[in-house]
């Protein structure tokens, strides 16, 4: 089977499943280091002018987690500003290569393949794959599928986004529903008050009438 159309059928397939986002874009991250036979990688979404680590695989993946990248600042942040894909032979002779994440965690970079996640024309994140099983170079199909796989993951996000703002709407008119509810209730306990304080003033004297009302609220209150 075609690559792409292997990562465009996984990743496709995860679209129905109910699952929170984060889970969603791990699974996205394990297929891709399967289908690009990839080390490590991870995917990171733009936060203001910083792109966060949402999901890191590989040895020092717990590690990596805890960096921020600006954009413009390495590879992952050059993908982000430019919106354009990329890969880097050898990120010894690149000088776009951020190192400090590789120096702190203690981890050998070698090469790296990266593209945008762009939805309608905005970079939502990016995704990178990191060092191709034995030292391989990455090539131009590797760089097809990665492809593949951010298109669909920008449209797993959007998906999330929407299925997020259905849940609020919805939340929000059970709300509306229920104290309009309420309010009617207490609409019709006013008027059921006013009309039996009106018979019991005619029936009784006031002293009366207060203690027949009285015995009424403990009742209503029990009663619900």
């Amino acid at each position: 089977m075609d690559k792409r159309i292997e990562a465009l059928n996984k990743i496709s397939s995860l679209m129905v499943l109910p699952l929170p986002i984060h889970k969603i874009l791990d699974r996205v991250m394990d297929i891709t280091l399967q289908i690009t036979q990839t080390d490590a990688g991870s995917l990171l979404l733009k936060e203001k002018d910083e792109l966060v680590f949402k999901v890191a695989k590989g040895e020092k993946a717990g590690e990596v987690m805890k960096f921020r990248v600006k954009i413009k600042e390495g590879i992952v942040g050059y993908v982000a500003e430019s919106k354009g894909s990329l890969i880097v032979p050898d990120v010894s002779k690149d000088e776009r290569f951020y190192k400090k994440i590789s120096e702190d965690v203690r981890f050998k970079t070698y090469n790296i393949m990266a593209t945008p996640i762009i939805l309608d024309d905005n970079v939502l994140g990016v995704i990178e794959v990191i060092n191709k099983l034995e030292k391989e170079p990455f090539t131009k199909e590797d760089l097809g599928v990665l492809e593949t796989i951010s298109h669909q993951t920008a449209l797993l996000l959007e998906t999330s986004r929407l299925r997020e703002e259905l849940d609020y709407k919805a939340r929000a008119l059970r709300t509306l529903v229920d104290v309009g509810l309420v309010l009617n209730a207490c609409h019709e306990m006013r008027e059921l008050l006013n009309l039996s304080m009106r018979m019991a003033t005619k029936a009784m004297n006031a002293e009366a009438s207060k203690y027949f009302l009285t015995r009424l609220l403990l009742f209503i209150i029990l009663v619900n």
